[in-house]
């Protein structure tokens, strides 16, 4: 069973970009975890007696995954090619756990944001909207995305 350590904190998680290989991008303050929901559609009937209402579930949303990233120009422009393009990019949370478990998936990006605040460094604010099932492994990152 994947466990962290006892105390683990988030220092080590990591978000990987696919391009040709898995790069990191460098600079993550924080990073949230995919919030995967899933719909689903009312089946109550008027003749139910017992006060409850009944249903059934329906299509899953992969979720999506905020990034708050320290400003570099270079990966700055990467991601704002990634937001400009209607591709789908591959990409993978690491986790820092025993079994460097990872999510992998693919997404663009719905924010990109570069608010500047006179008591902070400069940092971007991004959006990675998840499309389709992320995949869960174990150990490091593949050579190639799923």
């Amino acid at each position: 069973m994947t466990t962290l350590a006892d105390g683990a904190t988030a220092m080590g998680a990591q978000i990987r970009r696919y391009d040709g290989s898995w790069q990191e991008i460098v600079g993550v303050r924080s990073v949230g975890g995919p919030g995967m929901t899933r719909d689903q559609v009312e089946t109550t009937l008027l003749n139910a007696t017992n006060g409850y209402k009944t249903f059934l579930p329906t299509f899953r949303d992969g979720g999506t995954i905020p990034l708050v990233v320290r400003f570099s120009r270079d990966e700055y422009e990467q991601m704002k090619a990634d937001f400009d393009s209607d591709a789908l990019v591959n990409y993978e949370l690491v986790l820092p756990d025993t079994d460097s478990t990872t999510i992998e998936f693919e997404g663009f990006l719905t924010e990109l944001g570069l608010p500047l605040e006179i008591t902070s460094v400069i940092e971007a604010n991004m959006t990675i909207k998840i499309s389709g099932n992320p995949t869960i492994n174990s150990g490091s990152a593949s050579a190639t995305p799923a």
